[in-house]
């Protein structure tokens, strides 16, 4: 069964660096399911092309300040077409949605229209980009966890906005990643009510925390946050029956890990296309609480539920490594 590359062998010369089959991020959950999916899928295209597949799986989780991130970033940062690789897989709101890889790669036909069918709450929530060149095959959604006796008698939040009511004021734990906000909610706030959404939020917040320290914390002090803003994957790992988890009226806002192909290159990589895009490796997300576009796996989410997606327009709107720049520095001086 073939094998990634080591990343030295990889990187070693340039010319083999431009040369790539595959770059495949994931979340650090579904590490181990995708690198066992991704080495049964070049085993097949080497049976049908008769050649190895040069894949670059990267390891680390995150990118920032990271020994090995430079490797990362060599890759993310090509936006030559004929040096990049022909299939490219990751996530969240980074790079692939800054405004560089969006003027000189995207709107000129590089990449397939995969097309390929939704789960019907991804269509509802508006994840098919209608310009056919991501396919977001599953989502990261993030919730409410509330403390029902720092609540007390006030009304249980249940939507995204009621974050910005005053009577919240100083009891809002955000994520954070990396010493820094997640941008996810402040961009959803800037996006339904502008500069001063975000100056509510911002008198909303009591800290940012990692997810990991949000579900040890609530319910568990007697001083602290009153709801935390968390991914559903931590929120369901919380125990305290003092704490609600709330999925949002208006939907569970989403980070996307989605897949890009480059045009004429659909039957070449099928087998990579349709293990990401398939049923197995979907089944693998959904019960790790990453929720699968495809329309056969079964995701086992709350009666009703929807996604609180960002929206392409938004995100083409301007340019996002601006937006989340200011976010951030509006922020900054929560403490973490």
């Amino acid at each position: 069964m073939d094998k990634t590359q080591t990343i030295s062998a990889l990187f070693e010369d340039s010319e083999v660096s431009d040369q790539l089959d595959f770059f495949g991020e994931t979340v650090c959950a579904l590490k181990p399911a995708f690198r066992e999916g991704y080495n049964e899928a070049a085993a097949i295209f080497r049976q049908t092309q008769g050649r190895s597949m040069r894949g670059y799986l990267p390891a680390i989780c995150g990118c920032d300040g990271i020994k090995g991130a430079e490797n990362i970033h060599r890759v993310r940062e090509n936006y030559h077409i004929d040096q990049m690789p022909a299939v490219i897989s990751s996530f969240k709101l980074g790079s692939y949605f800054f405004s560089p890889f969006l003027t000189k790669c995207t709107g000129k036909g590089y990449f397939e229209q995969l097309n390929l069918p939704i789960h019907p709450v991804f269509e509802k929530s508006g994840l098919r980009d209608p310009n056919g060149e991501f396919h977001i095959f599953s989502v990261l959604p993030s919730v409410l966890l509330v403390d029902k006796k720092r609540l007390g008698d006030r009304p249980m939040p249940r939507l995204w906005s009621d974050l910005l009511d005053p009577m919240f004021a100083g009891e809002v734990a955000l994520p954070s990643a990396h010493d820094a906000i997640s941008p996810i909610l402040p961009l959803a706030v800037l996006r339904d009510h502008g500069e001063e959404g975000l100056e509510k939020l911002r008198r909303s917040a009591h800290s940012m925390m990692h997810s990991q320290d949000m579900i040890r914390n609530a319910g568990n002090k007697v001083a602290g946050p009153t709801i935390f803003v968390v991914t559903w994957f931590f929120a369901q790992a919380c125990p305290h029956p003092d704490v609600e988890l709330v999925w949002p009226e208006d939907g569970a806002l989403v980070e996307p890990s989605f897949l890009m192909v480059q045009k004429g290159q659909q039957d070449v990589y099928r087998p990579l296309i349709d293990f990401i895009a398939g049923k197995a490796f979907g089944e693998i997300s959904a019960e790790h609480c990453y929720p699968a576009a495809n329309p056969e796996v079964e995701n086992h989410l709350p009666k009703n539920a929807v996604f609180n997606w960002l929206g392409w327009d938004f995100l083409r709107s301007a340019p996002l490594e601006d937006r989340i720049t200011e976010i951030k520095a509006r922020f900054a001086d929560l403490n973490v």
